[in-house]
């Protein structure tokens, strides 16, 4: 009898954990998401203090919050993504002291390099953010553009994420990220490895879902005479049931980042340090 209720409680356990383990979403032709993406960067000087590199001075804010449409289409056999930055794109930057009395405002007001229905075709996220560069070649010739494509840029990465999760993970297990290297963006980014940890599960806007926690330190953006160092760590709800299983229902997370400029050949200098706030929204 005793064996018997262990095996019955070890079976029910074994099958709910079955059942919260993660599925890929399916994608369909036809198919549409929708997403609100938000990004607030605060800005400060960047000081050596007791042999380190501390924040100083806060002296800017940027923000910004950009909805985006998903379309599936067919391209031949193969099933494709088509991303449209929606004209409803708002950025706002000012002194921390002004923030409160700046509005926001639409970046195609701002930037005569944003279109208004701006879009771009893509397999995954993967291959996004390959291209992302070449894409934006033309948005980011002024500081509203370029701001907008690496916010998008964070939105493709953590779209990659969520993509990168192992089919079948369930709660309580872990799995790590490989370190890489990714060429573009004006330079090279190193991406340091990362741990997933599948935390458990909840209920999101009335939707089982998985969350999930990444963490990412030590990643190094090398640009012409600028060194940036960050380190990230974000946490993603996704659906477990339903019709839009797989999907990201919300992502939230923080980086900080630490720019140094190169005063002379290998001898560099702290700049600023960016404290970053951002968000990923599927609507309904």
């Amino acid at each position: 009898m005793k064996y018997l209720i262990t095996l019955l409680v070890f079976t029910s356990v074994s099958a709910a954990y079955a059942e919260d383990g993660f599925r890929h979403h399916q994608y369909k032709t036809g198919e549409v998401i929708r997403y609100s993406f938000e990004d607030s960067d605060t800005i400060f000087s960047a000081v050596e203090k007791d042999g380190s590199v501390q924040a100083g001075e806060l002296f800017r804010v940027q923000e910004i919050r950009i909805p985006v449409k998903i379309e599936l289409i067919s391209k031949g056999k193969e099933l494709s993504r088509k991303l449209t930055v929606l004209p409803a794109t708002r950025y706002r930057t000012a002194s921390f002291d002004t923030l409160a009395r700046t509005s926001f405002e639409p970046v195609t007001k701002l930037s005569t390099n944003v279109s208004e229905a701006f879009s771009y075709s893509y397999k995954d996220d993967t291959e996004a953010l390959n291209n992302l560069q070449k894409i934006f070649e033309q948005v980011r010739k002024d500081e509203v553009g370029d701001f907008l494509f690496f916010k998008v840029m964070d939105m493709h990465q953590m779209q990659e994420s969520m993509e990168k999760i192992p089919e079948g993970i369930s709660p309580g297990q872990t799995r790590f990220y490989e370190g890489h290297e990714r060429q573009g963006f004006g330079g090279k980014f190193i991406a340091a490895p990362g741990q997933l940890i599948y935390q458990g599960t909840e209920t999101y806007n009335g939707v089982r879902a998985g969350y999930f926690k990444v963490v990412s330190l030590g990643h190094q953006f090398v640009v012409p005479s600028m060194n940036v160092y960050t380190n990230f760590t974000f946490t993603m709800h996704v659906a477990l049931e339903g019709p839009r299983q797989g999907l990201l229902l919300f992502g939230e997370g923080q980086e900080t980042a630490t720019a140094l400029k190169e005063i002379e050949k290998g001898k560099f200098l702290p700049q600023a340090i960016v404290q970053r706030q951002f968000s990923i929204r599927l609507e309904q």
